[in-house]
């Protein structure tokens, strides 16, 4: 499926201001006083893909005496041609960790996207909301140093080679470039307490941003078929292959 897109029918959005961008970069880098860490339930096959690139959600806590209700991450899996080549996705989608006013089937607030490399490695991680109507993106080490090596130095305004230019995507952005896994893993969502925004995603290889890790629970991971969820990645819009397109100067994956 290479229809799945981020955003519902790809609305318009303000670009960034300088000063949003530089929040982004801050928030990336920010430390948790304190969070729990949510790791998927081991029940049924863990040789899927779905299992194996299941993120870690490390949730900030402002309050530690509210209680976070049980959590519920839905997966589907999927493939997209980039440069003309398969890759294989997988979108993982959840409600709010913390409270909300939002109960609906159809609310879902937050996601990732992943998108792998030919040897199987996650090098794409795509966020679906934030408080800042940004599109933020998460890259490997390793695509970076290969976009480097193709297009040179980054473009004016950015950050990473990887990026398109201001013009073509001014709304987004490449948070932060993170190590590579030495297998297939899935990151550590740090989320913030509130907005619910992811503040950054690392890989499961780097320390996790947080200075006390209250308690480790679990969640139940689920395929999207099996919910009543109508998340923006699959309503009709820009496809997955368009946006990466156009918020990334891609080399070969």
């Amino acid at each position: 499926m290479t229809g799945l897109c981020l955003t519902a029918c790809a609305p318009k959005r303000e670009p960034l201001t300088t000063a949003q961008r530089a929040t982004i970069y801050e928030r990336a880098n920010v430390q948790f006083t304190n969070a729990v860490l949510f790791k998927p339930f081991e029940a049924g096959p863990t040789n899927v893909l779905g299992f194996k690139l299941a993120p870690l959600l490390l949730q900030e806590v402002t309050n530690t005496n509210s209680l976070i209700p049980p959590v519920v991450v839905f997966y589907e899996e999927n493939k997209v041609l980039l440069n003309g080549t398969p890759h294989d996705q997988v979108i993982y989608v959840w409600r709010p960790l913390g409270p909300s006013d939002n109960t609906g089937d159809e609310y879902v607030t937050q996601g990732i996207r992943i998108t792998l490399n030919t040897s199987g490695s996650p090098v794409i991680w795509e966020v679906l909301a934030d408080n800042s109507s940004g599109e933020l993106i998460f890259v490997s080490q390793s695509l970076e140093a290969a976009a480097l090596k193709s297009f040179g130095a980054p473009l004016a305004g950015r950050r990473f080679a990887i990026e398109s230019s201001l013009e073509t995507a001014s709304n987004a952005i490449v948070a932060r470039v993170i190590e590579d896994g030495p297998l297939p893993m899935g990151p550590i969502v740090h989320l913030n307490a509130g907005s619910h925004n992811v503040s950054t995603l690392i890989c499961r290889c780097m320390p996790t941003q947080t200075k006390n890790l209250l308690a480790t629970e679990t969640y139940e991971l689920r395929p999207l078929r099996e919910s009543k969820l109508n998340p923006a990645f699959a309503k009709t819009g820009e496809p997955s292959i368009a946006r990466i397109k156009r918020v990334l100067r891609l080399p070969a994956l």
